[in-house]
């Protein structure tokens, strides 16, 4: 499989998120659901508010705008895009797929993970997914740990963490639907089948998830027997038909069967 992303976080804007204005928020979501087959969707989504886009406007550089280019580039691959701005003009901007299997997952995650990247921070690991008899499992990394590259801009990785947190530059949200029950994670929360991480700045967190591959569907099993019986209730039918048929014409033989001789 080629390359499916390109760096879609640009260089230096967790150094611009701390560094702006309080009001400034980037919003990064990455959605997994999964069904019992292992296939199932994959999506990214980046949001940003007003102010930052104002910002970025003033710099020449919406931290949007590699986003749109990279989901319309892979329109051609299936991929959906959805660009939206709303009413008090944030913008928010979506790409999702759907993947065959756990191998075609694990490329697919590969590369978001590398697209997430930048010098300054890796919000993102490698996720992986198995399926097994009886079980489904995701595993991976997240994290909002700066690296010394901020320094470069005059902060040290714990003060820009601590700005992050004071100014709530950064929400970052990964959520997971699994098919069935969950049996363990190390989810922020769990409801029902769906799992949520909330990564705070400097937080660096294991994704884990395991939960119940369920049956079959139910519905084909009921077509399916269904579908035997009345195979075999109508075989019983016509075996009937077929011995009634033989014993009417048996009986008429008899009568049109001359009488014997009297002795």
């Amino acid at each position: 499989m080629p390359s499916i992303f390109r760096r879609v976080l640009p260089a230096g804007l967790l150094v611009a998120l701390v560094l702006g204005a309080s009001a400034c928020q980037l919003r990064v979501g990455v959605d997994v659901e999964v069904t019992r087959d292992g296939s199932g969707r994959l999506r990214l989504a980046l949001a940003a508010d007003r102010e930052l886009l104002d910002r970025a406007a003033e710099a020449g550089a919406d931290p949007l705008d590699e986003v749109a280019a990279a989901g319309a580039a892979l329109r051609s691959d299936g991929w959906e895009v959805t660009d939206v701005t709303d009413a008090a003009g944030g913008r928010e901007v979506a790409l999702s797929t759907r993947f065959a299997d756990p191998g075609e997952f694990d490329a697919l995650a590969a590369g978001l993970a590398e697209a997430l990247s930048a010098p300054e921070v890796r919000i993102l690991d490698p996720m992986t997914l198995a399926v097994d008899a009886d079980r489904i499992t995701l595993t991976g990394g997240a994290g909002l740990v700066p690296t010394d590259l901020v320094t470069e801009a005059g902060l040290q990785p714990a003060d820009a963490v601590r700005l992050a947190r004071e100014q709530d530059a950064v929400a970052y949200r990964i959520d997971v639907r699994l098919p069935a029950e969950v049996l363990e994670s190390t989810a922020t929360r769990v409801q029902g089948s769906v799992l949520t991480w909330e990564i705070a700045p400097g937080e660096r967190v294991e994704l884990r998830a395991v939960g119940v591959r369920p049956g079959p569907p139910l519905l084909p099993l009921v077509g399916g027997a269904l579908a035997g019986g009345a195979t075999a209730t109508a075989g019983v039918l016509v075996a009937r038909r077929r011995r009634r048929r033989l014993r009417a014409s048996d009986g008429e033989v008899r009568r049109r069967r001359p009488p014997a001789p009297a002795r």
